[in-house]
């Protein structure tokens, strides 16, 4: 095993208060990680931590999305934090998505490329270690603490760049950071402050400079080679469990979100075994690692973990990860896989301007809740449907990858129709909404399909068939079925929709249009219609095949819903895309337009309707399709070979999740399989319309999307819907307060925010509940300036060493 020669730094130097940015050596950091990264789409992250040398905590600061390529943006993004004390700067080895939203530092799903490993050796942490190959060059972050770096001689997809990092890590036995392929490092240059913990350990109260140990001489570490030398760590040894428990990190470097910090703080559980479950079930639900996940089951606020006064817990959480965890960590692997082959095979887009400055409001920047919307990489499937998304994106002077699948998914589905059906029966009819704030360019997501279905030699007859505005009346849906038995509704503010359209007081003929949406859900098997309502008779129309192609702000979304929503099944048969947090990127000169569609895509078009020369012209035409006869002939979309196992796999592990949520949202989980199902016959259709097969590929992919939409619901349920005007009051100053994350609120922030909504009595009264229920928590907390400061936290958020104020 090769050996690298680290020596030992003389420790009694005369410590530095100010230890000065060298601008050179982080000119010469950044600029080999922007020559590794050339060519790709995507931005290095630059992002900024407080050390805390009184708390256990480190506070985020800001965030810097780098576009490959600028260096200078790079440099002065770290030179920028040159004059703060107590704040550490870090920069990632990966290329991160370009849609990141502001102030997000990203995760492991948002990775593009790994551009090298590093291993992180630590002295005073005892995992000194030894490097198992020469390494390109050796940065010293601290007198005895080494990062080695392996550039690689090519990027890698984190799929395979996964597994070596965590051979890496084994072989030279060093700290958890080496397997983490989303790990931020220190830049040489820049000036390394303590922490607590680090204080207790025995350094300093003053900063060092991180410097190069061993400069790069130009060589890159071969893929193909590294991976024989790792051979032999290359997995874990098993253990009874089915897996291996690795070394366990700080709790201080996890995120963690609302619902899992709520499960680990509880108190007064009742069954406390079947609430450990829920714990581990929702950790590995939110993507958390073994290792990772393991460490906060093991440092629990709540009293529910004395449990294990007289049990191994350990021992109890392998377990219970084995049986309620593995599952989902397998799954997120799949989609992980599925992502790397639809980011390797898409197109390239506009490249989006860079993102150096961050808000004025750096606090709330760093503290704001992450909500990531769908991952960029599953907004073009194969086939037809992700060349339609992206051309509709490359039209868009705003463009949206998410919206843009949206009109992709809508208008394929009205095109297939009624003459297409899955494995399982179901057909290709969808209720797919996404959720925006205004300026992501949605008209032009609506204007670009009815381009697209123009572009045939059928002209204008293919959107007068298949598309309608809006639904307003039970009459006019019905007409609408009986001249096109299969249509796609086109709902803009569809949040506003299900205002008008749900909850108690709603008037009938309304209620009956929601009535009729679940309804038509399982209508294209068997008829819809053929009796009386409020406004009518209704014709009965014969395998209707009805989509819904909608877009809202999520807090109309939010909104309009109910739990009685949630009890009838409503919310279940929507696919949600989420934006997420990222801000529309205007494009000066978008390099489509709809009035120019191309001529593959037309005929693309044309094949989906039927339109293309064969046996399947004639009575399969889409126009021809009359709504009092059965449709004939109809084509099953087979699953290609293990691809059944796949999906039902999927079905039973999101169906088996009724044991660890909330009743209310059990109605939710039993439409998440049926809606993978459809949009994997949509994408299997837009592949091969003569021969559609649901591959691998396509079912990994729906079951990612479906998955997501799941998540969406689910958090969005529990945050925003409330069934009257005081639990709505109730939810709004909660997600003020808790928004803020580690800042916290003063009441008169609280105040602010509110805009004057409540009177300070009502405000008053729901700062009272929200504090019995331990929601919220008002708490003094002496600064680092010695001052004490009263406010408001999240349950969650609440800082260490904190003194609560009893309610």
């Amino acid at each position: 095993m090769a050996k690298i020669n680290l020596k030992q730094r003389d420790t009694a130097a005369q410590p530095n208060p100010t230890i000065p940015f060298d601008e050179p050596s982080i000119r010469e950091h950044v600029s080999i990680l922007h020559g590794l990264a050339a060519g790709i789409e995507g931005v290095l992250v630059v992002s900024a931590f407080h050390a805390n040398p009184h708390g256990d905590i480190d506070a985020p600061g800001t965030v810097t999305h780098c576009r490959i390529g600028d260096i200078e943006g790079t440099v002065d993004a770290v030179m920028a934090h040159s004059q703060t004390p107590h704040l550490n700067v870090f920069i990632g080895t990966q290329v991160m998505r370009s849609t990141l939203g502001r102030g997000q530092r990203g995760k492991e799903s948002d990775i593009v490329a790994v551009l090298a490993l590093v291993v992180d050796l630590d002295a005073d942490t005892g995992l000194a270690g030894h490097m198992p190959v020469q390494p390109s060059y050796v940065l010293e972050t601290s007198p005895g603490n080494y990062q080695p770096f392996l550039l690689l001689d090519r990027p890698l997809a984190p799929a395979e760049a996964k597994p070596l990092a965590a051979a890496l890590k084994r072989a030279s036995e060093s700290d958890h950071g080496t397997a983490d392929i989303a790990h931020v490092w220190r830049i040489p240059g820049t000036a390394n402050w303590p922490n607590k913990k680090k204080l207790e350990r025995g350094r300093l109260a003053y900063p060092v400079a991180v410097t190069i140990a061993e400069s790069w001489d130009g060589a890159l570490t071969e893929v193909d080679d590294l991976r024989v030398t790792l051979e032999p760590w290359n997995k874990p040894s098993p253990s009874a469990t089915g897996f291996a428990l690795g070394d366990l990190p700080e709790i201080g470097d996890i995120a963690v979100s609302a619902g899992a910090a709520a499960l680990l703080g509880a108190n007064d559980v009742g069954d406390r075994s079947a609430h450990a479950s829920k714990v581990v079930e929702k950790l590995a639900f939110d993507g958390i690692s073994v290792e990772q996940a393991c460490a906060l089951f093991l440092s629990p606020s709540g009293d529910w973990f004395s449990r294990y006064e007289n049990k191994d817990p350990v021992k109890d959480f392998e377990r219970l990860w084995s049986k309620f965890g593995a599952q989902h960590a397998e799954q997120r692997e799949v989609g992980a896989h599925a992502a790397d082959r639809l980011r390797s095979g898409r197109k390239s887009l506009p490249i989006a301007a860079n993102d150096n400055f961050a808000d004025d409001d750096e606090e709330d920047v760093a503290t704001l809740a992450t909500n990531t919307g769908l991952p960029e990489a599953l907004c073009y499937p194969p086939g037809a449907v992700g060349d339609f998304a992206r051309f509709i994106v490359s039209c868009a002077r705003f463009p949206s990858p998410h919206l843009a699948l949206v009109a992709s998914l809508a208008f394929t589905a009205g095109m297939v129709g009624r003459r297409y059906k899955g494995p399982t029966g179901l057909r290709s009819n969808l209720y797919i909404i996404g959720l925006a704030e205004s300026g992501f360019g949605k008209d032009v997501t609506i204007r670009a399909s009815a381009a697209l279905a123009d572009s045939t030699s059928f002209g204008d007859k293919v959107s007068e068939w298949l598309f309608m505005d809006q639904i307003r009346s039970l009459p006019g849906l019905t007409n609408k079925l009986r001249k096109s038995p299969t249509a796609v509704i086109i709902q803009d503010e569809f949040g506003r929709f299900l205002a008008d359209h749900t909850g108690r007081n709603v008037a009938t003929h309304r209620a009956e249009i929601t009535t009729a949406l679940m309804e038509l859900t399982g209508a294209p098997a068997g008829f819809w219609g053929g009796q009386e309502k409020a406004a009518g008779n209704i014709a009965r129309i014969i395998q209707p095949c009805f989509t819904i192609h909608g877009v809202s702000t999520p807090s109309t979304f939010w909104a309009a819903l109910s739990s009685g929503n949630i009890s009838e099944g409503l919310l279940g048969r929507l696919v949600v895309i989420d934006v997420g947090n990222a801000e529309p990127v205007k494009v000066r000169r978008p390099i489509g337009s709809i009035e120019d569609i191309p001529a593959q895509l037309s005929e693309q078009v044309a094949g989906l309707l039927g339109l293309s020369a064969g046996k399947y012209t004639g009575p399969f035409f889409a126009l021809n399709a009359k709504s009092d006869e059965k449709p004939h002939p109809i084509m099953t979309a087979e699953w290609g070979e293990g691809v059944d196992d796949l999906f039902e796999e999927f079905d039973d592990r999101i169906r088996a999740m009724k044991k660890a949520v909330d009743p209310q949202y059990r109605p939710i989980l039993n439409r998440v399989g049926e809606n993978a199902a459809r949009l994997a016959l949509i994408v299997a259709v837009g592949c091969d319309p003569k021969d559609p097969v649901i591959t691998t590929e396509i079912q990994e992919w729906a079951n990612a999307v479906a998955e997501h939409s799941l998540g969406v619901i689910l958090r969005g349920a529990n945050d925003h819907i409330s069934d009257n005007e005081k639990s709505a009051e109730y939810l709004r100053v909660r997600t003020s307060i808790t928004r803020k994350g580690a800042a916290g609120m003063t009441q008169r922030d609280v105040l602010k925010s509110l805009r004057g909504a409540l009177d300070k009595r009502r405000l008053e009264d729901i700062l009272t509940m929200l504090r019995q229920a331990k929601d919220i928590h008002l708490a003094k907390v002496v600064s680092d300036s010695g001052q004490t400061k009263l406010r408001f936290w999240g349950g969650e958020f609440l800082p260490e060493g904190a003194e609560i104020v009893p309610a």
